[in-house]
């Protein structure tokens, strides 16, 4: 049996009420969140967790630290990044990012998901996209990922994973149209699977036409998905600034 990577972080979380959790083990997401901790090593009857909401496709956590251990974030994997991503491949990225210093560091990880360690910030937002100060140093961490080589999980390294991503889940939009419950008459006509392929062909053919490199990339690449580092006491300042009545 694999083992999983990474060391174990240090124990005691806590669950809050708002993090449903039952005694057997449905796919939930606050289940399979304990499930993950436990895994981890964590033994602890409840997990202090939040909920974030930053715009994520899976379920990701801030665990709170206590006096034995650390805040950590536990990403559980979401039923979309099982349309789109192939099992083999899931952490593979996140690995390169915290070996090369490009994200954070995992510290534990199943097929179920992963742990990472907390680091203090904010995610950036659409105005900071005008800002060099922000954006200089946002562009030297993509040109580094972009230098780091594909892993090895990647079957195809040299042909772009956004038509996997983009066919994987053109093909459930199709297994959706055949279905009883879905009412093509409630969507506007672009979201038709056969002007999607229709689109997605037209985009595929320009691209292959520039002949353009394969490199490790984003993949979803946006402000609310890149962060700026800040002790914890300078977020708090900022936060309470932007909250004062003007």
């Amino acid at each position: 049996r694999k083992k999983s990577r990474g060391a174990p972080p240090p124990a005691t979380l806590v669950v809050p009420p708002k993090v449903p959790l039952s005694p057997t083990p449905p796919e939930k997401p606050g289940d399979l969140l304990r499930e993950l901790v436990t895994t981890a090593g964590i033994r602890q009857e409840t997990i202090n967790a939040t909920e974030l909401s930053q715009g994520f496709c899976n379920y990701v956590w801030f665990v709170a630290p206590t006096k034995d251990s650390p805040p950590v974030v536990a990403k559980v994997y979401s039923p979309l990044h099982e349309i789109r991503t192939e099992k083999k491949t899931w952490g593979a990225v996140d690995r390169v990012a915290s070996e090369k210093r490009l994200g954070p560091k995992v510290v534990f990880e199943t097929t179920k998901g992963v742990i990472y360690e907390f680091l203090p910030g904010r995610v950036l937002k659409d105005e900071d996209m005008t800002n060099p100060d922000i954006l200089n140093p946002l562009a030297l961490k993509l040109a580094d990922l972009h230098s780091c080589r594909v892993p090895r999980e990647f079957a195809r390294p040299k042909e772009p994973l956004i038509w996997h991503f983009l066919y994987s889940m053109l093909g459930e939009i199709e297994r959706l149209e055949e279905t009883s419950a879905f009412d093509k008459d409630t969507l506007p006509t672009f979201f038709r699977s056969d002007v999607l392929r229709a689109e997605i062909n037209e985009c595929q053919s320009a691209i292959q036409k520039l002949n353009l490199p394969v490199v490790l990339g984003h993949g979803d690449c946006k402000p609310a998905n890149a962060m700026i580092n800040q002790p914890r006491h300078q977020q708090q300042q900022q936060e309470e600034e932007e909250e004062e009545p003007c």
